[in-house]
């Protein structure tokens, strides 16, 4: 999150511009009196953060009218990562549990 944070701050000139950003929680960075947000700075910020969504909204309290409110939460590639080993882990059982040599044993046992 702190590399979210450092990183809008950079982007938004805030040394200059006297934007702040001010955490929300530990998923949740709003962006306030930044004057100006192009798609350039969504952009670049998205080749870094490729699962931040973001959102604008307006808000008396920042100088200019508006803040930027920036989500990190994830892309659904952990769903995809958790999908493929539960995949794999179901292949490995059905293995042990059925495989095709137990069949030949039964003979010697019955």
């Amino acid at each position: 999150m702190q590399g979210l944070r450092d990183h809008v701050l950079r982007l938004a000139n805030a040394e200059k511009t006297g934007a702040r950003v001010q955490v929300l929680n530990d998923s949740t960075l709003v962006l306030t009196d930044c004057m100006s947000w192009s798609r350039d700075h969504t952009e670049r910020l998205r080749e870094f953060f490729p699962d931040v969504e973001i959102s604008i909204h307006h808000n008396r309290r920042s100088l200019s009218n508006f803040s930027i409110h920036f989500h990190l939460g994830s892309s659904g590639r952990e769903l995809r990562w958790y999908i493929f080993a539960c995949a794999v882990m179901a292949c490995c059982a059905y293995a042990l549990i059925n495989p095709p040599w137990w069949s030949g044993y039964g003979a010697f046992f019955a």
